[in-house]
C-alpha cells in the first residue's frame, strides 16, 4: 500500500515509529508535513499539492492532527477524505476530540462514565453550580485550544477568584467534579485499536488537573486494566467515533471515569513503558480496514 503520514512533525518518534513499521511491512510511506500541503479545489477532480506537485493516489493517510494546527490539517485530511483515500481518524472524529464541550456530550449520551460537569459562561450562580457538582471542583475554560491547564479548588472562596480570573478571559468554563480525592485512584491512559485496548499506563500526575496538557503528567508503570475498564475505554472511543486514540481516565475502586480522549497520541513513552509495539498494531489495523475505504461517520453529533 501507499500511505501518507500526514503531520506537523515529521521528525518526531510516533511518526518515525509508524514509517518504520509501515515499510517493515511492505508498505510506501510519504511523510507529508501538513503545512507544505496545498489543497486544490476543481469540480469533481479534488486533488492535493506537495512541494508543488500533484500528490498521487494514496491508499491510506494516517492523520497525526495536534491542537496547534487542527484547523489546516483538518482541511487537509477532509480533501483525502474527499479524494476517497481511507483514513483510521475522520476529520469529524477528530475535531469532535479536540471539543471539550462536545466530547463529554458525546460520553454522557453513550452512557460512558464522566465526572460530573457543568458548562458555563456567565457563573452568576455559582454557589448554585458549586453545590450541584460539590467540592472539590476541577475548573478550567472549555475549550481544549486554549491549552491553560486547570485549577483544582477546595473553597467557594477560591472558586470565585478563579472563575473570575477566567471570565475576565471571555472563555467558557468548565466546573468538574474531582475525582482524584480517593487516594486509590489511579490515572491511565490507555490505547485503542479498534476493538481493542493495546497498551495501557498509570501515570504519576492528575490527568484531570492538566488533562489540556497532557505531557503534565508522567507515565509511571504499565498497569493491566480490568474487562469492564478495557470496556469503557472502547466504548468511548466509539462514542466519538475514533477507532485509534488515547483514552484518559480516572480508575477508582468502584468505578472509571473518562476525561478526555486523544486522536494523535504520542507512542514514545506508552512504547517505552509497556514495551508494546503499538506502531506495528496500528499500521496492522489500516492493512485490515483500508480496503472498505472511508465508512459513514455514524456519531449522530
Amino acid at each position: 500500500m501507499k500511505i501518507g503520514i500526514l503531520t506537523r512533525l515529521p521528525n518526531y518518534y510516533t511518526e518515525k515509529r509508524l514509517q518504520e513499521e509501515a515499510e517493515k511491512r511492505g508498505h510506501e510511506v510519504t511523510m507529508l508535513k501538513s503545512s507544505a500541503c496545498h489543497i486544490e479545489i476543481d469540480s469533481g477532480n479534488p486533488k492535493v499539492i506537495y512541494k508543488g506537485e500533484i500528490l498521487g493516489q494514496l491508499d491510506a493517510v494516517i492523520p497525526r492532527i495536534s491542537l496547534n494546527n487542527s484547523s489546516y490539517a483538518s482541511a487537509i485530511l477532509r480533501q483525502f477524505e474527499t479524494m476517497g483515500v481511507y483514513t483510521p481518524a475522520k476529520s469529524l472524529a477528530i475535531g469532535r476530540s479536540h471539543d471539550i464541550l462536545r466530547t463529554l456530550q458525546l460520553l454522557s449520551k453513550a452512557n460512558v462514565g464522566i465526572p460530573k460537569t457543568i458548562i458555563t459562561h456567565e457563573p452568576d450562580q455559582l454557589d448554585n453550580l458549586l453545590e450541584r457538582v460539590g467540592l472539590p471542583v476541577v475548573i478550567k475554560a472549555a475549550s481544549a485550544a486554549r491549552n491553560n491547564g486547570a485549577v483544582l479548588v477546595e473553597n467557594p472562596k477560591a472558586a470565585n477568584s478563579v472563575l473570575k480570573a477566567f471570565y475576565m478571559s471571555d472563555a467558557n468554563l468548565l466546573i468538574q467534579e474531582y475525582v482524584g480525592k480517593d487516594t486509590e485512584v489511579q490515572d491511565v491512559r490507555a490505547i485503542v485499536v479498534g476493538s481493542m485496548v493495546v497498551a495501557s499506563v498509570k501515570r504519576g500526575g492528575s490527568a484531570q488537573k492538566f488533562f489540556a496538557q497532557p505531557g503534565k503528567s508522567e507515565y509511571g508503570q504499565v498497569v493491566k486494566l480490568t474487562e469492564e475498564e478495557n470496556r469503557a475505554a472502547v466504548k468511548a472511543a466509539k462514542a466519538v467515533g475514533l477507532s485509534i486514540c488515547a483514552v484518559d481516565m480516572m480508575i477508582t475502586p468502584t468505578k472509571q471515569y473518562v476525561l478526555r480522549l486523544d486522536a494523535s497520541p504520542g507512542l514514545e513513552n506508552i512504547e517505552l513503558t509497556t514495551k508494546r509495539n503499538v506502531a506495528a498494531q496500528v499500521i496492522e489495523y489500516i492493512e485490515k480496514n483500508a480496503k472498505q475505504r472511508n465508512r459513514k461517520d455514524k456519531v449522530d453529533a
